[in-house]
This record gives C-alpha cells, structure tokens and sequence, in this order.
C-alpha cells in the first residue's frame, strides 16, 4: 500500500478499512442475523437501534460526545457534524478537506479531531481552529485523561502528546500504525494498532505489552477501569480483553469500534451494520436495521448511543 508523505491515502484508511471489515463479517457468541427494528442488549427494556437522518452521504469515521445534546461525529474531506439533542446539523466549518479519523474531547468547549496529513483541530466553544501537530503521518486515534493530557496516534508508530500548549512528538518504540487509544487514568494508558501491537503508559514511559498475536488489527479500545479493558479487531481476530494482569481472545470478531458504560454493558460496531453487545457474560449480535459498515460507537447512557459509518450512515440506541 503506498504512502506518500507518510500518509494514508483515504483509500487505504476508510475504504480499505470497510472493505476489510466487510470481508470479515462481524460474528459473536449468539450468531443472529441482523435484521431491521429490533431491541438491543441490556442497555434498556425499551431501547432500539434506529436510523437518524445525518444530512451527508460522507462516511463518518468517529462520534464522541460532552453530554446528550452536544454530539459531534467526523469523518472524510474534512466532514464534522454536531447533534444539538433535536437534530444533526448541516456540515460545520472545519476549514480542512483532509480526512478526520478520530474526535475526542474534555468538554463542551474542548475538543480534538485529528487525521490525514498530521491534521489536528481543536473546538473551542464557538470554532473548529488548526494546531500544528508537527507531522505529516495521519493520525487515526485521539484520547485525553483532561484538557492537558492528550495523546494523539497514527502512522508508522506516530505518537503525540498534547500539553495544554502544544503537540509534542513522543517514542512509541514501533513503526506500527496505531489506531485505537484509551485510558482509566493519567497514568493507565493502552494504544492498539496493526500486528497485535499493544502499548501501555504508566505515567513515565510506554511499553510494550503482548496480546498473544501478531496478526490482528487492533482498531478500537475501551475499558471501565484498569482491570476491565476491550481491544477489538476489524481482521478477522478476536477482541481482546484485559483483566488486570493479560490479554485473551474473546468470540467476537470482525469489529471496528467499542465503547460501555460498565463491565457488563458494552458495544461493539463493524462490517454491515454489524452491533454486538456484550452483558458482562457473552457476546450477543443485536440488531441495527442498517447495512452500511459501521466505523465507531459512543454513547451519553445505557439508554443513549451513537453510532456512524458508511454513506453519512448514524444509527441511535434510545
């Protein structure tokens, strides 16, 4: 795959990455088949997934929230919408038709959206402004324990650190792509990425920790705590999980995004409005109504979730 500028083309990160998941399929531990309506997992008795209107055909590549009527999702040539708890609005200015890959924030008026050529934006409340991140690597994953603590990861072992001030370049120890972050802590800290990479910061320096293959992507990760944290894969692979001491392999497979409000209520998204849910248990499919592949998850509540793809795809758990 050729990179240029020690970029991803947009091929290679969203539609290599759909057709990948596509390929893949989205299996769990209670098979079923993804159909229309339908209730979800545990997150409520009444709850469904459901489509809402996006106003965009673009895919949407990340969604990340402060509260439930501030919603933003990001996705290719620059594309950023909000929800305002009625309705997503019609494209906001990003200034930028680069790609974004990951939107991340501290609160309502601070919020990061990184991806293709180095792009780092920042949401101050009122405007989407550019900081120079210092690389031209597209960054895939973005994560901050606060407003002066975020790290940013991509390409070829990227890793960035935001100060409160200014992106700084930090050593990953790896020329791995980086994809997926999330922390419990300042100081408790994993990253996720192609080959099985894992790394962890324990405030001081970043290690390398094994999740027992070489082969999985690691696109997406969350946890509930230090000993509760998900590494899902959009290869074919196994999730992964994290129980305080190692990784093992999970059911689930085929997945491009996970997020939980607890240790037995989490999503997971992926190929072909793929939604699995995971009850603290077992993994069990739960159906979206959509076929577009799914990009990632987020959510308010149990009750209250977001999901974006393909297509200016957004599915809502309410």
């Amino acid at each position: 795959m050729k990179i240029r500028g020690g970029r991803y083309t947009l091929m290679a990160v969203l539609a290599g990455a759909l057709l990948t998941l596509a390929a893949c399929g989205g299996s769990g531990d209670a098979g079923g088949s993804v159909g229309s309506g339908g209730s979800g997992g545990s997150g409520g008795a009444s709850a469904s997934w459901s489509t809402v209107a996006s106003g965009t055909t673009a895919t949407l590549a990340a969604v990340w929230g402060d509260q439930p009527g501030d919603v933003w999702a990001v996705g290719v040539n620059g594309t950023i919408l909000h929800w305002n708890g009625t309705a997503w609005s019609p494209p906001v200015s990003s200034g930028t038709t680069n790609a974004l890959f990951a939107v991340w924030g501290s609160a309502s008026d601070s919020v990061w959206a990184v991806g293709d050529f180095g792009t780092t934006l920042h949401w101050n409340g009122t405007a989407w402004l550019p900081f120079s991140s210092g690389t031209t690597n597209t960054l895939l994953g973005v994560w901050g324990s606060g407003g002066s603590d975020v790290w940013a990861v991509g390409n070829n072992g990227t890793l960035l650190h935001w100060n409160g001030s200014a992106w700084s370049p930090a050593s990953s120890g790896t020329t791995a792509f980086l994809k997926g972050i999330w922390g419990s802590r300042t100081d408790d800290v994993w990253i996720g990425g192609d080959g099985g990479t894992l790394l962890h910061w324990n405030g001081t320096t970043w290690s390398s920790v094994s999740g027992g293959t070489t082969t999985t992507v690691l696109r997406g990760m969350w946890g509930s705590s230090e000993i509760d944290v998900w590494a899902v894969s959009s290869s074919g692979s196994p999730a992964l999980h994290w129980n305080g001491t190692a990784w093992s392999p999970s059911s689930a497979t085929g997945l491009s995004s996970v997020w939980g409000t607890g240790p037995s209520d989490v999503w997971a998204v992926g190929a072909n409005g793929t939604i699995q849910h995971w009850n603290g248990t077992a993994w069990s499919s739960s159906s979206s109504g959509a076929t577009a592949n799914l990009t990632s998850v987020w959510g308010v509540g149990a009750s209250d979730i977001w999901a974006v793809g393909a297509n200016g795809t957004i599915l809502r758990y309410h």
